[in-house]
C-alpha cells in the first residue's frame, strides 16, 4: 500500500531531522498508517490532481506549484531542437493546454517544509491510456516537462524519491541504457538524483 508506505518514510525522515514545516494541516497525525495514508491521499486529490473527470477550477488555481506559460517557455527554449519539435508536434505550441489555468501549469502536490509530495503528470491526455503508458516513442506532453524543470529549477529539490506501482520516466522516448541528452530521462533529470 503506497500510500501507509508513504506515512512510514515521512515518519522515519523526520526522525532523522527531515524539515516538514509547522502547519501539519494536511499531514494526517491520527489513525493507524492505513488510515493516514489514505487522508494523505484525500488530501493531496482535494488539493489538485490530473483527473480531468473531477478536477475543478478551483483546485487548479489552489495547486501547490504554478510555473506561468512565460516561465515555462523559457523552460521549454532549453531542451534539444528534437526534442521541442516532438512535444510540439504531439501536444502543441508550449505550455499545451492540459492542466493550465490563468496563463499557468498548475502543478499537484502537497508541500511540508523541505518536503514536496507531488502526482506524476499523466504521460498524455486524450487518447487510450495503454497507448499512453506503453507506447516507446511517445513525447510527454508540456504539463509532465514542467514539473520535472520546476522540481529541479524552481523548487530546489536535491532528489526525486519516486514511490507507486511505477513511474512512467523510464518509458519516455530515448535509450534504456547509457542515456544521452538525446533521452527525456536524461534531459528532464538533468544532474537530479531519482530514487526508485
Amino acid at each position: 500500500d503506497t500510500p501507509a508506505s508513504v506515512i512510514q518514510v515521512f515518519e522515519a525522515m523526520k526522525d532523522q531531522g527531515y524539515y516538514f514545516g509547522d502547519d501539519d494541516d494536511t499531514f494526517p497525525q491520527d489513525g493507524d498508517v492505513t488510515a493516514r495514508g489514505d487522508t494523505l491521499i484525500q488530501n493531496l486529490v482535494d488539493k489538485c490532481s490530473y483527473d480531468e473527470i473531477y478536477l475543478t477550477e478551483d483546485q487548479l488555481a489552489n495547486a501547490a506549484g504554478h510555473v506561468s506559460s512565460e516561465d515555462y517557455k523559457s523552460m521549454f527554449d532549453r531542451l534539444p531542437k528534437k526534442q521541442k519539435d516532438h512535444m510540439v508536434e504531439q501536444w502543441g505550441e508550449a505550455p499545451g493546454i492540459a492542466y493550465v489555468h490563468d496563463d499557468a501549469i498548475a502543478l499537484s502536490g502537497l508541500e511540508f517544509g523541505n518536503i514536496f509530495m507531488a502526482l506524476q503528470p499523466p504521460r498524455g491526455y486524450g487518447m487510450d491510456p495503454d497507448k499512453i503508458y506503453h507506447t516507446p516513442d511517445l513525447p510527454p506532453p508540456h504539463n509532465y516537462y514542467a514539473l520535472y524543470c520546476w522540481l529541479r529549477d524552481e523548487w530546489k529539490a536535491d532528489a526525486i524519491v519516486h514511490m507507486g506501482k511505477h513511474g512512467t520516466l523510464e518509458w519516455l522516448p530515448g535509450k534504456g541504457v547509457g542515456l544521452s541528452n538525446e533521452c527525456y530521462p536524461d534531459t528532464f533529470l538533468d544532474d537530479m538524483p531519482l530514487i526508485y
